[in-house]
């Protein structure tokens, strides 16, 4: 029986030659020519772990007789790294075709923009049955604050048996198996294994060799040509890429970014900052620049900032200087700061290069597709301009809280803000909306815009107490027992939760009623809003508040 390998496919691009595909000059590495291809290799570098002298302040060394009479000695503990990477030529359908098989930490000696991104993702989406075939994905969820995430099956399954939302999560990486009991997948098992995994690389552990690996790079191409993977429905996956490893493109964005920030006169909805994480608005007096700590700002704004860098030292204003400088948040109190952050992390842009669009927010570039970029600006304009009516004041407030209790007083509403309900055992509480409307039958919930992650949480916010007033009774029941209490009368739902709307309020600077927001929070709106408009046939509302706070003034 022939011995199988693991191998670790790249497909470079075929704008890329060979003195493109390595991050060093190709001059620095070991090479050994062979008829079927090229290795190129770095010597292994041995050297003793950090762990031995840090932990235990000594390297362990044993002594040897050497072959002439001395004595040599060696450290008991060493570690050695083998970096190699093989590259391959062929010839198939009149073209050539360049491929790096990384051995080792190999792949740490490629040029990040060499090879096709998501090349091995759609390999195996191709190759393997979409019905019950996967057994592992790993994502990247764009909902809120970006996050990796895996799952596993215990047993072979398709898409449904993950929780995928093909709208805010980019798939990075699959893992598959073949079914030996068909025909065509006894043959793919005697090519490249029975499973198979794919990421920017190909992985497969196959009865390969260096003589016979041609059949598996065509089959690998044949692999990631076809198109089937949309039938068997991952269309999704071209919709949004994380863009991490391509460090051209990276650096080409970032220095467009650059020349923009050195013109920008005023903010847009191409460019601006907002606070990058959830905070607690009554905890914070106010905003602060580095050290001035006696000048605060309500809100933040892009020009603001640039103005304080240039009078400050004027300086080059761009993503390096805005990386060494640091916005804070001032404690109520007047202790100290409540959060920082570098004022990179508040920046959020899209730009246009190249004909494509793109990203940024959380210090992260996305590419956006075209098609699905339209469709989100689609959906989101009708989603977010069906109005509630209701008549909302200006919030002239520094926190919601405030806000609530005097828009739910000049109202005659009940405001439920805080007014947590028990779910779940332990210590899990839901607060079921922010304000209650028992005439005109909505449930509010309100927020003061500061970023995507704020926003995400709004939506969830909506989106989870609603899914338990209508599918958990005892929950609905808690709810009028608090509602009631609340009130000083009996409350009910009437057994339909479905009946009462419910409104997103969005404090803004502008009180606009074209809302600047990022495009991932435009892709999480859509996603809570078809949940709960077609899944649950709810009915759901935007409005936008104006925010009217002058620190100054109050």
């Amino acid at each position: 029986m022939a011995e199988k390998n693991k191998l670790n496919i790249y497909y470079i691009k075929k704008s890329k030659g060979l003195t493109d595909v390595f991050k060093d000059n190709i001059a620095a590495y070991k090479k050994i020519e062979l008829s079927e291809g090229t290795l190129y290799y770095n010597p292994k570098n041995v050297h003793v772990p950090d762990w031995v002298e840090g932990f235990f302040k000594q390297n362990f060394v044993q002594t040897y007789p050497k072959e002439d009479g001395t004595q040599g000695e060696y450290n008991i503990f060493n570690t050695a790294s083998s970096q190699a990477v093989f590259l391959k030529t062929i010839k198939y359908r009149g073209m050539e075709h360049l491929f790096a098989i990384t051995f080792g930490s190999g792949f740490q000696l490629l040029k990040s923009d060499a090879f096709v991104p998501n090349f091995g993702l759609k390999c195996v989406l191709n190759l393997i049955s979409s019905n019950n075939g996967l057994r592992k994905i790993s994502k990247y969820d764009i909902s809120s604050s970006p996050k990796q995430t895996s799952q596993q099956l215990s047993k072979k399954g398709s898409q449904v048996d993950f929780t995928l939302d093909y709208q805010t999560d980019i798939l990075t990486g699959i893992t598959g198996n073949f079914d030996d009991k068909h025909k065509k997948g006894k043959t793919l098992i005697e090519y490249i294994g029975k499973t198979i995994s794919g990421s920017n690389s190909f992985s497969v552990n196959a009865k390969a060799n260096i003589k016979n690996v041609d059949k598996i790079l065509k089959l690998s191409i044949i692999a990631y040509e076809s198109q089937k993977y949309k039938r068997k429905g991952f269309a999704w996956i071209d919709n949004v890429s994380y863009i991490k490893h391509d460090n051209i493109l990276l650096e080409k964005l970032n220095n467009e970014l650059d020349r923009k920030l050195a013109d920008i006169t005023e903010e847009s909805d191409q460019i601006w900052f907002a606070v990058p994480e959830i905070v607690r608005w009554e905890d914070i007096e106010g905003f602060y620049f580095g050290r001035q700590t006696r000048v605060l700002k309500d809100d933040l704004d892009l020009i603001e900032y640039k103005q304080y860098i240039k009078r400050k030292e004027e300086a080059v204003f761009n993503i390096e200087k805005l990386k060494q400088s640091h916005i804070y948040a001032k404690n109520a109190k007047g202790d100290g700061y409540s959060y920082c952050w570098d004022a990179f992390q508040c920046l959020n842009a899209e730009l246009e290069l190249d004909g494509k669009t793109f990203m940024l927010i959380n210090k992260n570039w996305y590419e956006i597709n075209k098609d699905f970029q339209d469709e989100t600006n689609r959906k989101f304009e009708n989603y977010f301009n069906n109005k509630s009516g209701l008549n909302f004041i200006d919030c002239n407030y520094k926190d919601e809280d405030t806000y609530n209790k005097e828009l739910s007083r000049q109202k005659g509403l009940i405001c439920l803000d805080r007014n947590t309900v028990f779910y779940g055992g332990g210590q899990s509480q839901i607060e079921v909306c922010d304000i209650l409307d028992e005439n005109n039958k909505k449930l509010i919930h309100i927020k003061k815009y500061s970023g995507s992650s704020v926003l995400s949480h709004l939506f969830s916010q909506g989106l989870v107490s609603m899914q338990l007033l209508i599918r958990d009774k005892r929950f609905l029941k808690k709810v009028e027992q608090k509602i009631s209490s609340l009130k000083g009368s009996i409350f009910s739902f009437n057994g339909n939760a479905r009946e009462y709307a419910i409104v997103y309020g969005i404090i803004t600077k502008s009180g606009s009623k074209n809302l600047n927001i990022p495009f991932f929070s435009k892709v999480n709106l859509n996603s809570v809003c078809d949940r709960l408009c077609q899944e649950m046939n709810v009915n759901v509302c935007f409005d936008a508040i104006k925010n009217s706070y002058n620190r100054m003034a109050a």
